[in-house]
């Protein structure tokens, strides 16, 4: 599961970073608590080259029809999603500063902050799909996810897929059979998981605070 993500970075860093046209950049901003339905920058492959645009983040393909009455999907399952056509040609990277993952304690979710221990940007695996609706055109994409890792483990049952640099040419560009190899558990090494306040839990709260250490109520 990934329903929140960190990205504080300028669209000029990214396309620096990511090796995209400089060119028509979107307009970000810094975000503590991207949410479902916002709007996020992705990295895609068109045409040979490398694109930074803004997408919706809530995966709308050609089956959805109408938006009353459905929930954004913003995670896809990776072990299924590899075998189907638009993972074969609509893969994208996802930047990210870092992600939140939920504790469920039967009471409110207790928010664990997954990040690098260096802060820099990272890349999740996504999909993306341009959306005809009925008055409007909208670029929109959801995360996979794959079985945890040890790090995300202790809070969660899923987690996004975290694809390393040195991958990124092959989840933009290889064959659907290569890049679907990349749908695994990464080990995270060099990252940290830090218990942050349940202030993140609402989407109205989106600040530099939300991602402070707070008292981890599990630790040892």
């Amino acid at each position: 599961m990934c329903a929140r993500t960190v990205l504080t970075r300028p669209a000029s860093e990214l396309a620096r970073l990511f090796g995209t046209k400089s060119t028509h950049l979107p307009n970000i901003r810094a975000r503590w608590n991207l949410c479902p339905t916002d709007a996020a920058p992705i990295v895609r492959a068109t045409g040979g080259e490398r694109e930074l645009d803004s997408a919706m983040w809530d995966y709308r393909d050609h089956t959805v029809t109408t938006t009353k009455g459905r929930r954004p999907l913003i995670n896809l399952r990776g072990e299924s999603f590899r075998k189907t056509r638009s993972f074969a040609t609509s893969r994208c990277l996802v930047p990210v500063e870092g992600f939140y993952e939920f504790r469920k304690t039967g009471g409110k979710p207790l928010p664990y902050y997954f990040t690098r221990d260096d802060g820099n940007v990272f890349a999740l695996g996504g999909v993306w799909s341009l959306w005809q609706g009925e008055t409007e055109t909208r670029l929109t994409y959801a995360v996979l996810t794959a079985a945890p890792n040890a790090l995300v483990g202790e809070v969660h049952d899923r987690m996004p897929l975290v694809i390393d640099e040195a991958n990124w040419a092959a989840w933009l560009d290889a064959p659907a059979e290569q890049a679907a190899k990349l749908v695994l558990p990464n080990a995270m090494h060099g990252y940290e998981r830090r218990p942050v306040s349940t202030r993140v839990n609402s989407v109205k709260n989106d600040d530099s605070s939300l991602i402070e250490r707070v008292e981890d109520m599990f630790a040892a």
